[in-house]
């Protein structure tokens, strides 16, 4: 004999409330979804292989009950599949699934909980296209060891990859503060030393760009058509540095690149190498010492940081491809890892 269940569950809102729909998804805080298997299945082998085994006998009972021995609901004559995912999740799963606009992403949560889905119910195109969201800036830049936590869980070299460098904006003796402790839970110590690794051998390198006593010094600069290194009425203010062979600088300037390289070495990104406080004092130097290279100075500063920014993403990026983020331990035992 069918069971009357206990109310009713509610629907979700359109496109999910549909009369000819021959399947309903119901959400673990009871919203349900009003959705056909052949969708389901062209997107999800989880489906396609759930919906292909053998249905046990259903008797026909009123909306909203559990029909014969099988225990399976009814509502409308419909099956009902009880899920584990909350309704926001099943939504964006769903809209995924069908032919109009992919779902719109607001948190990195949001990214994790419709991954975990993805996964679970095997939609591979859906996965793919997390993968695009969970590197998005506006995830990555205010929770970079976080996202970097949940690469190493999920195994997504793209997105540690992308996570590490974000990190670089933090001072590596931050970057618990930016850390939720629950996904660092989910991660091996090894996996966050390595984090800690990547950031100490970025401060190492691209501080090295702006040492300017120790070969090659700065070599790297290919144009000396700056105000600082031409100006020819401030030579009372100037000092000699290293570009591979000795250069005069305006003083300056030399101020802007030891400040610039202390910050470099506790946060090793080139958002830095403009900042206000790197630059000011320098700029302060400029115009107070020299009439020709203090009004020239801040577009100086500007146009040499472009360059500048380019060198400091060259360097970081051929740390990262010779960096082991992702570590797998094969049967000979030697790590394998694909960044």
């Amino acid at each position: 004999m069918p069971v009357n269940t206990v109310g009713e569950m509610p629907d979700a809102s359109a496109p999910f409330v549909n009369d000819e729909a021959d399947i309903i998804l119901r959400s673990s805080d009871g919203v349900d979804f009003h959705t056909f298997k052949l969708l389901l299945s062209l997107a999800s082998p989880f489906f396609r292989s759930t919906f292909s085994l053998p249905q046990p006998g259903q008797a026909e009972g009123p909306e909203g009950t559990k029909a014969g021995g099988s225990g399976a609901e009814m509502k409308n004559g419909v099956s009902v599949v009880q899920l584990t995912e909350h309704s926001e999740v099943v939504k964006n799963m769903l809209i995924f699934c069908y032919p109009m606009c992919h779902p719109t992403m607001e948190t990195l949560q949001e990214v994790q909980d419709l991954w975990e889905a993805a996964s679970k119910y095997e939609i591979e195109e859906l996965m793919k296209w997390l993968g695009s969201q969970f590197v998005e800036k506006r995830f990555l830049e205010d929770e970079p060891v976080r996202a970097y936590a949940i690469a190493c869980r999920y195994r997504l070299d793209p997105l540690a990859k992308a996570a590490a460098i974000w990190t670089l904006r933090y001072p590596r003796a931050d970057l618990d503060i930016h850390a939720d402790h629950h996904e660092l839970e989910a991660i091996t110590a090894g996996a966050f030393v390595r984090l800690m690794k990547f950031h100490r051998r970025c401060s190492e390198v691209v501080s090295a760009l702006v040492n300017h006593t120790q070969s090659p010094g700065l070599s790297w600069i290919s144009t000396f058509q700056y105000n600082f290194f031409t100006c020819t009425s401030c030579h009372h203010h100037r000092s000699k540095v290293r570009f591979g062979l000795s250069q005069s600088v305006a003083k300056w300037f030399l101020q802007y690149l030891v400040h610039v390289g202390e910050v470099l070495q506790i946060r090793p990104c080139k958002s830095v190498i403009m900042e206000d406080e790197v630059t000011g004092k320098a700029l302060n130097i400029a115009r107070e010492s020299c009439s020709r290279c203090g009004p020239a100075a801040q577009m100086d500063l500007k146009l040499f940081s472009e360059v500048f920014g380019e060198e400091i993403d060259r360097v970081i990026s051929e740390v990262s491809k010779g960096f082991w983020f992702l570590v797998d331990q094969s049967s000979t035992g030697n790590p394998q890892v694909s960044l």
